[in-house]
């Protein structure tokens, strides 16, 4: 663990964090308090490690869905909050239908499409943006799949 020739000022890091440095005489345990080793504080999965006002501290995991947001009210400076909207909706069309009417509720009218059919080809179609939470695909022939909506 320790070499037999150390140098003066070298340190030796032991499985458990502690560091040790040698002085010429003796190796003495180095005192953490600004840059030794980091104590983790977290406690549970998903956990994070922030900086608040004044100290390295755990921000607890939320809840599904939650995302984290810069919040400079929080006394973190970040917070968990509900997500205004979604990013993208899948819709499953089933039975073939020449027209598919897709309720994604994403609050913006104009969302990229992407269609992929049973058979895994990809589909082209007309759009009809019909609202911010509503786009009709029409296609020359009935087709069944999925189709991806994103924001």
């Amino acid at each position: 663990m320790f070499p037999s020739n150390p140098t003066i000022g070298e340190q030796v890091t032991l499985p458990d964090g502690r560091v040790f440095e040698w002085d010429g005489v003796r190796w003495n345990l180095v005192e953490s308090g600004g840059g030794g080793p980091l104590t983790d504080p977290t406690t549970t999965k998903g956990d994070l490690i922030v900086r608040g006002a004044s100290a390295i501290t755990r921000l607890g995991v939320s809840a599904n869905d939650q995302v984290l947001t810069v919040d400079s009210t929080a006394p973190l400076g970040v917070a968990w909050k509900t997500s205004t909207a979604a990013a993208s909706y899948v819709h499953v069309e089933s039975p073939a239908a020449d027209e598919w009417q897709v309720p994604h509720n994403l609050g913006f009218r104009y969302v990229s499409v992407q269609v992929v059919s049973d058979t895994g080809n990809q589909v082209i179609g007309d759009i009809d943006w019909v609202s911010t939470t509503q786009v009709d695909l029409i296609f020359s022939k009935p087709v069944s799949g999925t189709a991806i909506i994103r924001r």
